[in-house]
Parts: C-alpha cells; sequence; structure tokens
C-alpha cells in the first residue's frame, strides 16, 4: 500500500465511499496499515475542506469479532425456532 491507494469505506447509512486516498501522515498511515492487517476494526474521521476530503483521525473500535457475534446470535435465534417448531 502506497499512500496514494485508493480506500473503500463504509459510510454510517451503509454505502461505501470509494474516493478517498490514504493519508500522507507516516504515524496515521501507519496505524491504518498496522490496524488492518490485524483484522482490526477502524473507523476513521475525514475532515472536508474546499472540496477536498482527507482522512485526519482513527479510532481502533476492536478487532474483528462482529461477524462471529452475528453468527452465534443467528445460530441461536434459529436453534430457538427450531425448538418451538418441534414443540408446536
Amino acid at each position: 500500500m502506497t499512500p496514494a491507494a485508493d480506500v473503500s469505506l463504509l459510510t454510517d447509512n451503509g454505502s461505501t465511499k470509494d474516493d478517498l486516498k490514504l493519508p500522507t501522515d507516516d504515524g496515521l498511515l501507519t496505524q491504518i496499515k498496522d490496524g488492518f492487517a490485524e483484522g482490526k476494526d477502524l473507523v476513521v474521521s475525514v475532515m472536508s475542506a474546499m472540496g477536498e476530503e482527507q482522512i485526519c483521525a482513527l479510532k481502533d473500535i476492536g478487532s474483528n469479532l462482529s461477524y462471529a457475534c452475528v453468527r452465534n446470535k443467528l445460530d441461536k435465534m434459529e436453534t430457538a425456532l427450531s425448538l418451538k417448531l418441534m414443540k408446536a
């Protein structure tokens, strides 16, 4: 990854934003690369001024467990539904 590489972000409303570049700040760039390599869920802040947008901050919200948590809850719901249907 180079600082000029494109970044694909998931926005608050669930759509993607694909027109940003990685930051040129070495510290922020390293944090993003390392966090992504470690599978962490990262939230970035994007500053917009004079028609330009740039990633300016980063927050680590944990490791990439979201899929596992959702899958576990769905499995429990399916099991509960199956038990209900068997009793009916």
